[in-house]
Formats: structure tokens, C-alpha cells, sequence
């Protein structure tokens, strides 16, 4: 990342009007375009799984996908780094509070704790050796770069900048991990050709920046290490709510029914992704304060979601075969159960960061009641898949209408910063 400052197009115009606040409500040009970045990412992200499924062979192909969870839970420092970052630049703040040699810092600071934690896990998923797992931890030094490259780039509404680097940064990881496979043949290949990958992604977004990072921040490396930790807190705890019933159906169900209930839960997982590029372009108007973002938000996610039901209610055979296979049919009448709670969740993803947006920590709350109370319910009452499922879209729909309701009671005030706001994190 680069040592000084340059072009200043991505920061507060000179008016000082912050980024986000060029309207009053969320952008539907910006949406549509980050929406087919976004889309165009996940189908590439999906071929890198179906090409190393046949490049691999099942032993290893196991392998990596053990260690692409591992990836995925990590991945969580370049969530955590855009959130920062678009927040800084939205709000109008100074980018010399951040330097690039802070991000680094952050990514050093998760690859240690990736390496320190490699032996265990290791163990815990039956792995030949440590280098793969060391591979995983590597990579999430590229991961925060680009988490800035792309925080920066939301934050400003540089929306086409934006869906060209998710849709390279994901291309770059892809064809790196399927080059390695070719290589190698192995599940460690694949993820020294992942982490290549990802380092050539962070380098390519570099010259798409149009406002850039010193080198050295005014205020230290600390204060932006805990507002990335947490950050990365509330998106830890939003991943364990959103896949706690995953989990469930593997302690309550049987090994068949598990395996149905994991099929179903691609369908939750699509509609709770679907309105991503939604949520993308409403968090910088979010953060300047814009009147209706929020609630444009919400109702857009919300109407979306709802709207999927429908369909996954009206052709759930077809949903299933796509998403699955048609060994899954099994699990077809409970399609719209899934997609209603994938719907759910994807509000309450809304409220967590309408409220990050503003340094309020206290989501954070909400989120881990939601993970008691879907806990409680799914060993209580989730003896079947319908009963686990519709345990946790009532959490997930009990959570949404809960966080609508805070947000109209105690809305969080643009300017609010973790000192204003009342702090239970």
C-alpha cells in the first residue's frame, strides 16, 4: 500500500459534505452495479469449488474444504477492515487516523493468531501437516489490504471501482488456488495458489484506488486495532447466529437428516446473501446520516427476502435440485422455512451494521441473545428438521423485528461515536 496520500476524489468532497451524503436515500444505480459484481464474484467463487472437486479427488478435496472454513471464519479481517475504513471515509473523517502500515499491522496481528492456532486445528480436522493451515494464516495479510482497497472504495460510492474489485480480487484468489491444484494435486497446492492469488488481488487493486493511505497513522496503530477488533467481533457473532442451527442439526439429528438439513440450508444461505449489494451502497448514506437510508434498507432487504420465500415456496423442487441435487428432494417442503429464515437473518445483518455505522457496540448484544435463545430452542425443540428450522427463523425474524423496533426507539445520531454511545462490549 502506498506511502502517501494522493488523489483526494475518494475522500469529503471540498465542502466537506462527507462521501455518503450525496443523497438522501440508497443509490439503485450503485445498487445494480455492486449487485453484479457481487454476483458475478460468487459464481466464480462457486466454480473454484466445483473445478478443485474434480482437479483433487475426494481425500484431498476434504482437505480444502476443511481448510477453506478455516479461510472463511479469517476472511472475517477483511469484512472488518472495509466496515473501518468505508466508515472513515463516509463520515468525512481524516484517513491520516489510518495508515497503511496500521492495516498491515492488523493482518500481522491475524496471521499470528492463525499460526499460533494452526497445531490445534490441525488436529481437530485430521490433517497430514501444518502447511496448508500456515497458507490460510498468510493469507489473511492480503485479505486486510484488499478489506481497505475495498473500504475505501465503499466509503467513497465509487461503485463501479467497487464491483471491479470484487469481482478481480475474487478471480485473482480462484485462479490461483486452481493453479496450484493443477500443480500440485493437493490441498496444500491449492492454498499456496490461493494465497498467491490473494496477494496478486491486493496488488491489482492498488492502481483502482482514487484516494489512498499514508503510510504512518497520526494517532497510532491501537485505536485502529480495536475498532477492527471489534468490528470483527460483531461479524463473528453474526456468522455463529446465522449457521448456529448448522450446527444443531449436526448434536440433534441424525447423520442422513443432518446431511438434508445442511442441503437446506444453501437456500438460507442464498437469500441471506442476496441483498448484500443493498446493504454495500445504504452503509456510507447510513453513516453521513441520510434520513432514509436505513430504513430504505431494511424494507429493501426485508421485501427481497419475502419475495424469495414466495418463490422458493412456489417451486421448491426446482430451488432444491439447483441448489443441492435432486438426492436432496427430501428436504423440499421445508425449502420456504429455509429461505424464510435466510431472509430473517439478512435484516437483522442490516441492523448490525446500521449501528456499526455509528460505533455502536451494543448489537453485539442482540446478536448473542439471539445465539442463547436459537441454543436453547433448537436442544429443547429441534428433534426434527421442520421443528430446527423453524426455530431458527423465529430467532432470526424475533431478532429483525426486535432491532426495527430499537432502531425507532433509540436511533443512533449521525456523529455518535463509541464514547456517546453506551457501550455493553
Amino acid at each position: 500500500m502506498p506511502a502517501e496520500p494522493t488523489d483526494q476524489r475518494g475522500a469529503a468532497p471540498p465542502d466537506g459534505t462527507p462521501p455518503g451524503s450525496g443523497g438522501d436515500g440508497i443509490s439503485v444505480r450503485g445498487t445494480a452495479i455492486v449487485g453484479v459484481g457481487l454476483l458475478i464474484a460468487q459464481v466464480i467463487a462457486m466454480l473454484q469449488m466445483l473445478v478443485l472437486a474434480r482437479l483433487l479427488g475426494p481425500e484431498q478435496y476434504g482437505a480444502f474444504g476443511a481448510m477453506a472454513v478455516i479461510l472463511l471464519i479469517g476472511s472475517t479481517i477483511l469484512a472488518a477492515t472495509q466496515v473501518t475504513i468505508a466508515r472513515h471515509v463516509a463520515s468525512g473523517r481524516s484517513l491520516q487516523q489510518i495508515g497503511s502500515g496500521t492495516v498491515l499491522a492488523a493482518g500481522l496481528a491475524a496471521l499470528m493468531i492463525g499460526a499460533a492456532a494452526a497445531p490445534v486445528l490441525s488436529r481437530a480436522l485430521n490433517l497430514d501437516d501444518l502447511t496448508g493451515l500456515l497458507l490460510v494464516a498468510v493469507s489473511f495479510v492480503p485479505f486486510a489490504i484488499t478489506g481497505a482497497q475495498l473500504g475505501l472504495l465503499q466509503g467513497a460510492e465509487q461503485h463501479k471501482r467497487l464491483a471491479a474489485l470484487y469481482v478481480l480480487s475474487t478471480l485473482s484468489r480462484v485462479v490461483g488456488a486452481i493453479i496450484g491444484a493443477l500443480a500440485g494435486g493437493s490441498a496444500d497446492s491449492a492454498m499456496l495458489g490461493l494465497a498467491i492469488g490473494t496477494s496478486v488481488g491486493a496488488a491489482v487493486g492498488h492502481p483502482m484506488l482514487v484516494d489512498r493511505l499514508p503510510w504512518r497513522s497520526e494517532e497510532g496503530t491501537r485505536g485502529y486495532l480495536v475498532e477492527v477488533g471489534h468490528a470483527a467481533h460483531a461479524l463473528v457473532v453474526l456468522y455463529l447466529l446465522t449457521n448456529m442451527d448448522l450446527l444443531l442439526a449436526r448434536a440433534q439429528l441424525s447423520a442422513y437428516d443432518a446431511g438434508l438439513y445442511a442441503a437446506g440450508a444453501l437456500v438460507a444461505r442464498a437469500v441471506f446473501f442476496l441483498p448484500t449489494a443493498i446493504l454495500v451502497v445504504a452503509f456510507p448514506r447510513i453513516v453521513a446520516g441520510a434520513r432514509n437510508a436505513q430504513r430504505q434498507a431494511v424494507a429493501a432487504v426485508a421485501g427481497l427476502g419475502l419475495l424469495a420465500t414466495v418463490a422458493v415456496a412456489a417451486l421448491p423442487t426446482l430451488v432444491v435440485t439447483i441448489m443441492a441435487g435432486p438426492q436432496y428432494l427430501d428436504v423440499t417442503d421445508e425449502a420456504w422455512l429455509f429461505a424464510l429464515a435466510g431472509a430473517g437473518f439478512g435484516v437483522v445483518q442490516v441492523i448490525l451494521y446500521a449501528r456499526m455505522a455509528h460505533h455502536d457496540r451494543r448489537a453485539t448484544v442482540l446478536l448473542w441473545s439471539g445465539v442463547a435463545v436459537l441454543a436453547v430452542l433448537g436442544l429443547t425443540l429441534g428433534n426434527s428438521i421442520a421443528s430446527l428450522v423453524t426455530c431458527a427463523a423465529a430467532v432470526a425474524w424475533g431478532t429483525a423485528l426486535i432491532g426495527v423496533a430499537w432502531a425507532r426507539t433509540d436511533p443512533v445520531r449521525p456523529g455518535t461515536t463509541d464514547e456517546a454511545a453506551p457501550s455493553a462490549v
